[in-house]
């Protein structure tokens, strides 16, 4: 399985259909950096909002650790640079961890529909363990800014 930063804080929640899951980001500093092709790039859509389609599948714990590039078209619209889904050994819970470019509020939805909310803050790694079990994520829902009523 992925090492994890030791630093990182974690915050319980739980979903309307009752699930729990935990959110968590580091204290400080931000992620290694955007690729070039979204450097300089605002942090801001035409729009504020997206509701977008994605394929991304959990993988064991031997591929945990080998970060994602999702496609261009999906990185601009959600502003997640990279990003590694996986199940750890022993029956960890599913983890994401992901990079992105700025404050959004994010909606993660799995292919019966559970979700999991957060809110980033900041252009960093983020992470997320979720309580159920779960073979890919196959939209994310987002509005960009700071909502952090919303969560």
């Amino acid at each position: 399985m992925a090492d994890l930063p030791s630093d990182i804080i974690w915050e319980r929640h739980v979903t309307p259909s009752g699930k729990v899951y935990d959110i968590g980001s580091r204290p400080a500093g931000p992620s290694s950096g955007p690729p070039m092709q979204m450097q300089g790039q605002s942090n801001t859509l035409d729009e504020e909002t997206f509701d977008i389609h994605v394929n991304w599948p959990v993988v064991q714990a031997g591929m945990a650790g080998q970060w994602k590039t999702p496609p261009p078209a999906d990185m601009h619209v959600t502003r997640i640079w990279r990003y590694n889904l996986y199940k750890g050994d022993n029956g960890a819970w599913p983890t994401i961890q992901f990079s992105n470019m700025g404050a959004c509020y994010y909606r993660f939805l799995d292919e019966r529909g559970d979700q999991l909310a957060m809110q980033t803050t900041y252009a960093a790694d983020y992470y997320a363990r979720f309580s159920w079990d779960f073979k890919a994520i196959v939209n994310i829902k987002g509005e960009f800014g700071d909502r952090r009523d919303a969560v």
